[in-house]
């Protein structure tokens, strides 16, 4: 009975301490909002959550304003990342504030705002800083320039994922920061890889490698330090169906004439997956970018009837061609192997 009230306690100091007041009180506007957003969603006719909402609202906005104000009258460069995500926490909650029932919107009275142009315009010089600032460091040259440029790519990708140049130069910065790194490849797939599949993903030429480059090592050495894992994960392989077309046309030449059949073959083996960096002493995901790899079979062959002074030369040479079978499975997906091997050596820069 003593073990079941002191749950009981305990369950409702919990409570108490994430209600909105008390977050409130602890000036955690923002979990205040949420939470007295959901009370109200949820039906709460109670107006000390819409009090509490209102409060913490026009607070938390006010403070990201003063904060953008300050940064801004600082004429300095680096201020706009910050700039940023003071228009993004602004944003939140307008959107937040948006989702409420009209009934309960009303009751707030918030004043109507935007923040839309002036957010976009800040990600445009945030993310501009961020990248010129990283593609400096990265000439500057050194280790701990490095790390410092991968830091500022992190934010860029928080900021815009999909921003011109940022993943080639997060791989850059990664591997200009270390000293070592280890290279591996891990089949996350349910299929059985053809003998030798991996040993083609990992042929790479490390002997040309650039000297700013680190150490590259396939096994792992006794007693050496590794900055990264770098693994080279296989998630999906897919198989396309045996695709076999025929074409029947006659071709013509003076008095003589042939019935061609034009026989067309295809068929793929895609390799999807992801190049994942791992930062060694913590066994932590730092990186990844994914992949899509595919090796096609494409053939083209003709039979014909007829008299051959009728073919065209295009005929002619599809004519002389031996018809070839579909290649296995396997064939297929150790020639994608080859293509993998080529597609992360480029993204590598090896």
């Amino acid at each position: 009975m003593k073990i079941k009230m002191f749950s009981l306690v305990l369950l409702a100091f919990v409570i108490g301490c994430s209600s909105p007041q008390k977050l409130m009180e602890q000036q955690r506007y923002d979990e205040a909002i949420l939470k007295s957003s959901e009370k109200i969603s949820a039906g709460s006719e109670n107006k000390k959550n819409l009090l509490i909402f209102q409060e913490a609202y026009h607070t938390a906005n006010q403070k990201d304003h003063d904060r953008i104000i300050q940064l801004k009258a600082s004429g300095e460069p680096d201020i706009w990342p910050a700039v940023y995500w003071h228009y993004a926490a602004i944003q939140k909650r307008i959107v937040t504030a948006q989702k409420l029932p009209e009934a309960q919107r009303k009751k707030l009275d918030l004043p109507g705002m935007t923040v839309e142009d002036e957010l976009n315009a800040a990600k445009n010089k945030a993310t501009h800083f961020l990248f010129a600032s990283a593609t400096l460091l990265l000439e500057k040259g050194g280790k701990a320039a490095a790390l410092e440029a991968f830091n500022e790519l992190s934010e860029l990708q928080r900021i815009h994922k999909n921003y011109p140049g940022l993943d080639a130069a997060m791989r850059k910065a990664l591997l200009q920061s270390a000293d070592n790194i280890l290279i591996g490849f891990r089949n996350n797939t349910s299929h059985n890889l053809p003998a030798g599949f991996a040993d083609k993903v990992l042929d790479f030429k490390f002997e040309a490698l650039k000297e700013a480059y680190p150490t590259i090592d396939l096994q792992p050495q006794a007693g050496k330090r590794y900055d990264y894992q770098l693994v080279i994960q296989l998630d999906e392989i897919t198989i396309s169906p045996e695709k076999r077309e025929e074409v029947r046309f006659v071709e013509k030449n003076n008095q003589t004439e042939a019935r061609i059949t034009d026989f067309s073959l295809e068929k793929s083996a895609t390799l999807i997956g992801q190049l994942r960096f791992i930062y060694k002493a913590e066994d932590r995901l730092v990186y990844s970018a994914p992949f899509n790899v595919s090796s096609v079979f494409k053939y083209n062959f003709a039979r014909a009837a007829g008299d051959e002074k009728a073919f065209s030369a295009t005929t002619a040479e599809l004519v002389k061609k031996p018809a070839l079978p579909f290649p296995a499975d396997g064939s297929l997906v150790n020639d994608a192997a080859k293509n993998l091997q080529q597609t992360v050596a480029q993204m590598l820069g090896l």
